[in-house]
């Protein structure tokens, strides 16, 4: 069974989401492809998802493209 190990970079930059269940769900389901931040890494990242309330944690591990920077119209 493969663990995080066999897909973690530890040269590329990490980040820890915090996400309500739904939105979680929404990734797991891939109906959730976009996920809005103030600030993002500039270049290919790494994330944790954990996932808040009773039953939360760490969910998932994602790999991400670069982000897009867009100025919101």
């Amino acid at each position: 069974m493969p663990t995080i190990k066999d897909y973690y970079l530890p040269k590329r930059p990490t980040l820890l989401f915090s996400l309500h269940p739904e939105p979680t769900q929404a990734i797991i389901n891939g109906t959730k492809i976009l996920e809005y931040r103030r600030r993002f890494f500039a270049r290919p990242f790494q994330a944790f998802v954990y996932t808040t309330g009773d039953n939360g944690g760490i969910q998932l591990f994602l790999r991400c493209d670069q982000g897009l920077q867009l100025v919101p119209e």
